[in-house]
């Protein structure tokens, strides 16, 4: 938030990842939510996570050339790491897990 607060008052253009990411509870369940709506009101580039994103923006009257779709970085990473697993050649051995309780 001070970052892209910095940058607005230098007349240094601010980009808005993971933009229009919305609860529309500023309170909860994260109370950073306050943060996205103030960074999206002064962001000249938004990328948002997904199409549904993009509406909520538009909604918002953010122009849609400033909006680009990038897709979720969290769920992207996730679908990477499992077709990297699905392909590797190193097979791993499933855990065991002891029936025994942990003594005291």
């Amino acid at each position: 938030m001070s970052g892209a607060l910095a940058a607005y008052y230098r007349k240094i253009p601010v980009s808005h990842v993971e933009a229009s990411l919305r609860s529309y509870n500023i309170c909860h369940p994260w109370p950073e939510d306050v943060n996205r709506k103030n960074i999206g009101n002064i962001a000249d580039q938004h990328f948002a996570p997904t199409k549904m994103s993009v509406e909520a923006m538009i909604k918002e009257n953010i122009p849609d050339q400033q909006i680009t779709i990038t897709g979720n970085t969290v769920i992207d990473a996730l679908l990477s790491t499992v077709e990297k697993r699905q392909k590797s050649s190193i097979k791993r051995r499933p855990r065991k897990y002891s029936d025994k309780k942990s003594s005291e």
